[in-house]
């Protein structure tokens, strides 16, 4: 990779090449992009015999960190709306006696809480069960349950 200025505008001018054979312009963010790319590049390929397509790898990266920093950030509790909150209450609930039932536990809660903790979290505000996460959850359904169990 010899000098560093060097091989920045190397992979710059093929991060342009790319930019144009996917026929957008150059995006406002595009120095943060060619950092990120740089570095990649640094860490992952052959120092000696790197080409276009370790950029193409390094720029399709760079697009799956920023879809997982969006994730991240839409899941966070401030984003959560009253109404969405609501509903997933509604849908996943359950009161005492409706999920000892389903699950052949006794009633009495002094026989069955510690049972449920297991799996479920109690929400005193509702006086229902909600599990603590489950295989029918989305990625968001288990953002609102963990925020929910932990508040």
């Amino acid at each position: 990779m010899g000098n560093v200025k060097e091989f920045i505008k190397e992979v710059e001018i093929l991060l342009l090449v790319l930019y144009s054979n996917i026929g957008i312009d150059k995006p406002t963010n595009h120095d943060d992009i060619l950092e990120f790319i740089a570095n990649d590049i640094q860490e992952t390929a052959d120092p000696e015999n790197w080409h276009d397509g370790d950029v193409a790898i390094a720029f399709r990266r760079w697009i799956e960190a920023q879809a997982k920093e969006d994730i991240e950030e839409t899941n966070l509790p401030e984003n959560f709306s009253d109404v969405e909150i609501r509903k997933f209450k509604e849908e996943w609930g359950q009161y005492h006696n409706e999920i000892t039932a389903n699950l052949g536990y006794p009633l009495s809660h002094n026989e069955s809480d510690e049972l449920l903790m297991v799996d479920y979290f109690w929400n005193e505000e509702e006086k229902m069960w909600y599990p603590k996460s489950a295989s029918l959850y989305s990625e968001r359904e288990q953002a609102i349950a963990d925020y929910l169990r932990n508040s």
